[in-house]
Formats: C-alpha cells, sequence, structure tokens
C-alpha cells in the first residue's frame, strides 16, 4: 500500500492522480457521523461502540491513559441488576454539573465512584425482552418507579442543599448511599436522574414534574393488580385506560429532561400491548405518540385510579356473588357454542338470554370476544329482544380497529 503524503488538500496515497477536494471529504465525512448517529439511536451495542470509539481518539489526542471506564464491565452506571445504560455514559465523558460550594473534587470523584456501580456482566442476559413483559413484572416496575419518584426528588433538593452550602460528607453522601442501596436491591434499576447532571437547578419544576409521573404510573399499576385479583372486566378496561394515560404522561415528562425512554415507562407500554394481544381487547388512548397524555393531569389520574381502587376492594359480597355468577354463565355459553356442530341454537340463546336477565356489562369485554364469530349466524336466527339488545351492546363495544393496529412507537 502506497506512502501517503500531504497535499494542499488533505493526505492522499502516493501515485493518486488528482488531489481530494478537502470540502468534500468533510462533506461526505459529516454525512457517514449523520448516519452512524441515526443508526446508534436503535442499536444500543453501535452507540456503546461509537462511545468507546471517541473515549479512544480523546486519550490518545490528549496523551492521557484511557480512562477505566471504556471497558464494558464498568458500563453500567447506577445500575445494581448490571444492565448497560447509555446515560451513564455521561459520567465518563465530564459532563456533570457545576460543583458546588462545600463539595470538594474529591467528593465529586467520589460520587462518580458510587453513582457508577459495575455488575456482573451475564447479568445483562437476565434483562427482560419487551415481547416477555407479563402480569409477573408488574409488582417490580411499581417498585422502580417509587423509587425513580424519590431519587427524583431527591435529586432536586440535593442541587438545592448544595447550593445553600451543605456539609457533603455530613448532608449529603448518606442519602445518596441510602438510594444507591435501594436501588441494588432491584434488578435493571437505573436512576438515570440521579447521576450528576447539569441542568437539574434550572429544570427544578419540570424534574418534579417528572417524579409525580413516576407516582402516579406506580399507583395505577397498584390498582390494575387489585383489579385482576378482585375486580371485574368492566373494571380491568378502565384500569387498562388509566395505566395507559400513565405510561404515556411518564413518557412525555421524561422527554422533557432526557433524550433516551425510560425503560419502566417501556415496559408498562409493552405488558398493556401484550396483554391486549393476548386477551384480544382494543386500547382507545395514549397508545401513540400522536395521542399523548398530559403530564400536568398526572394528580387526577392518580385520584381515579385510587377510586377505583377503593371501590373494588370496597366490593360488597352480593355484587361479587352477582359478577361469579356471571361468569359461570359465561363459562357455559362458550362450553356450548365451542361445541356447536348444528343449526340447533336453542341452548346457547337459553343461557344468553339467562345473561340479559342480569347487569352484564361487568363481562361484555369477554361476550364480545364470545360472540363475535357468531354474530352474522345469531343475526339470522329469530331472536328474543334481549339477546337482540345483547349483540347490539357486543358489537358497539367492539371497534372497528384491533388490539394490533397499536402503533409500534411506545408513547
Amino acid at each position: 500500500m502506497g506512502q501517503l503524503h500531504r497535499t494542499d488538500s488533505v493526505a492522499q496515497p502516493s501515485g493518486s492522480k488528482r488531489p481530494v477536494d478537502s470540502d468534500a471529504l468533510i462533506g461526505a465525512l459529516e454525512i457517514l457521523a449523520q448516519e452512524r448517529v441515526r443508526w446508534s439511536a436503535d442499536d444500543p451495542q453501535l452507540r456503546s461502540a461509537l462511545h468507546d470509539v471517541a473515549l479512544h481518539v480523546a486519550s490518545s489526542t490528549s496523551g492521557s491513559s484511557l480512562p477505566n471506564a471504556a471497558s464494558p464491565r464498568s458500563r453500567a452506571a447506577f445500575l445494581p441488576g448490571g444492565s448497560g445504560g447509555t446515560t451513564g455514559d455521561r459520567l465518563r465523558s465530564g459532563s456533570a454539573g457545576p460543583r458546588h460550594s462545600g463539595q470538594s473534587l474529591a467528593d465529586d470523584d467520589v460520587l462518580r465512584s458510587d453513582f457508577d456501580v459495575d455488575g456482573d456482566a451475564g447479568d445483562r442476559d437476565l434483562k427482560p425482552r419487551y415481547s416477555d413483559v407479563s402480569d409477573g413484572d408488574l409488582p417490580l416496575i411499581i417498585k422502580r418507579c417509587r423509587l425513580k419518584a424519590e431519587g427524583t426528588r431527591w435529586a432536586v433538593e440535593r442541587d438545592e442543599q448544595l447550593r445553600d452550602g451543605a456539609d457533603f460528607a455530613e448532608e449529603i453522601r448518606p442519602v445518596d448511599a441510602e438510594i444507591i442501596e435501594q436501588a441494588k436491591s432491584l434488578p435493571n434499576c437505573f436512576l438515570w436522574m440521579n447521576q450528576p447532571r447539569n441542568d437539574t437547578w434550572t429544570r427544578a419544576d419540570d424534574y418534579l414534574l417528572v417524579a409525580d409521573c413516576f407516582d402516579t404510573l406506580a399507583d395505577t399499576l397498584e390498582t390494575i393488580c387489585t383489579v385482576m385479583e378482585c375486580g371485574n372486566a368492566e373494571q380491568f378496561m378502565e384500569a387498562v385506560l388509566l395505566v395507559a394515560e400513565a405510561q404515556s404522561a411518564v413518557r412525555c415528562a421524561v422527554a422533557q429532561v432526557e433524550t433516551h425512554a425510560d425503560s419502566d415507562q417501556q415496559q408498562t407500554y409493552h405488558w398493556l400491548r401484550n396483554r391486549a394481544s393476548r386477551d384480544r381487547f382494543y386500547i382507545s388512548r395514549f397508545m401513540r405518540i400522536s395521542d399523548p397524555a398530559e403530564p400536568e393531569d398526572c394528580d387526577d389520574v392518580a385520584q381515579r385510579a385510587q377510586k377505583l381502587k377503593t371501590a373494588v376492594e370496597n366490593a360488597t359480597p352480593a355484587d361479587q356473588a352477582g359478577t361469579q355468577a356471571l361468569r359461570v354463565r359465561l363459562k357455559l355459553l362458550a362450553s356450548v357454542l365451542s361445541s356447536q356442530e348444528s343449526e340447533d341454537w336453542d341452548e346457547a340463546l337459553e343461557v344468553m338470554d339467562g345473561i340479559c336477565d342480569e347487569d352484564y356489562q361487568a363481562i361484555l369485554p369477554e361476550l364480545c370476544q364470545l360472540l363475535l364469530p357468531f354474530e352474522a349466524e345469531l343475526r339470522l336466527l329469530d331472536l328474543p329482544a334481549a339477546v337482540v339488545r345483547l349483540l347490539s351492546d357486543v358489537t358497539a363495544q367492539n371497534p372497528s380497529a384491533s388490539a394490533d393496529d397499536h402503533s409500534a412507537d411506545a408513547a
């Protein structure tokens, strides 16, 4: 390969017939860089690789040794579960906020060390995929959301205390340590808001809104867990809409202060999609980026969630017995329809008539799923008026869009 020599434009291989236009080369490099950034937005491994390249370049041009943070094992910042987070790389790029009075250089170095927790690289394989998020993950998501709300409020208070001259070792460090220990106890808990940031004091209201939205998301998830345990189908759909609104509010609030989406918001979004796909129901609001929730409404959402949770918990035995009787009839209807082999609909119509004698709104989503495949055949029969009304309610319950119509973009 020919030796490089300098020209008035750029370095080029010896033997080249014409010089390379430096402006054209710079433009081409800019295009390549832009494409790399665009690709990296959806590829954490590529983002990590680009970051490591930048570290090597910075180190080689400054004459200093490569920072230890370039090691793949130390890429988890405040990630006790060992799962890497790209936002944590700011700790190693020197983008921490301004040092406050009372906080020495040594204190800042120790703080960086505390908030850069090394994890077992093998644990990264244990991080749940969005396609695997299920009902069993909700309690852990609730705990992480509560801790993130606490961590966000502490980030604002911590900054205020340092600005007021608080003693770092006596007043700040113990709370930092407490939050770190709580995060270590939760798998895949990435407290991005508790890394050194340079905009906390200027965006305090935005950060406090993020905290409120995390608490509201935890409230709605607690409500839907209660509904799934002892509520009815109507209450479940109400809780689903509350969770959808709460997770969308978190996404919008986080986007005001952070460039990367929050993992617990995304897991909640995908839990909603997974459950809707499994049970074949449609979530009409807050599941698209074009239909965002208002973060400022989080208090109202939390109140509605608490009201629903209280109603479910205080349901009378008679209400629970009525719902249970309907579910028995629903199972019987499902059994009859599944064994339907002739045009004799008498048994099915008898069961449906019995369902019409009760307030069947609580099981309407299940009725919709069960009867829609037979709707055309049923409407050809001489149906009782009550069953006709039931079919009309079933049709109204089923919008033209299905659960699969949700946008793939997390809202």
